[in-house]
């Protein structure tokens, strides 16, 4: 199943995704590379869900794969398996790497339950670069950013299995 999700994952996405992040992040001005590279990893998330509902590709896969719960783990493992690397790579520091990686995952969960390219990109970068500064004096702490994920995650996975596609 983690098979065909890699290979579902589409090539140009990731390069487009990850080549953002990248690019944004060797500007050398201290820590604001890395927070503008979120924007690769959020497209990156909401790309590699939202693909397959363009697509329409998700009724073939619930077709042959009934069971909904290992499916959406799946992609969040291979998720998690493109991103982890790039974050290391562009986050220079673990710390910073966890928080690129969580910020993949939040918005692969966000974009499951919108189930829309542009709603959910366009929602996630308000948040990030708009709404996030204005409530947060500092970035939030990894643990309870982890937690976050881990919930984002968890209610997503419970909606891909409650409703059709």
């Amino acid at each position: 199943m983690i098979k065909a999700e890699f290979l579902k994952l589409k090539l140009p996405a990731i390069l487009g995704a990850l080549g953002i992040a990248g690019v944004l992040s060797f500007a050398d001005t201290g820590d604001a590379p890395v927070v503008f590279a979120q924007a690769g990893f959020i497209v990156l998330g909401v790309v590699a869900i939202t693909s397959e509902y363009q697509g329409r590709q998700i009724y073939t896969t619930l077709a042959v794969t009934p069971r909904r719960i290992p499916i959406y783990l799946s992609k969040m493992v291979v998720l998690l398996s493109v991103a982890a690397p790039t974050a290391v790579l562009v986050g220079r520091a673990s710390e910073t790497a966890v928080h690129l990686v969580l910020t993949t995952l939040i918005a692969a969960s966000v974009a499951s339950v919108l189930r829309r390219t542009i709603p959910a990109i366009a929602g996630l970068l308000g948040y990030y670069f708009i709404l996030s500064p204005f409530l947060y004096a500092a970035p939030p702490d990894t643990v309870i950013y982890a937690i976050g994920a881990a919930a984002a995650v968890g209610i997503a996975t419970a909606l891909f299995r409650l409703r059709d596609a």
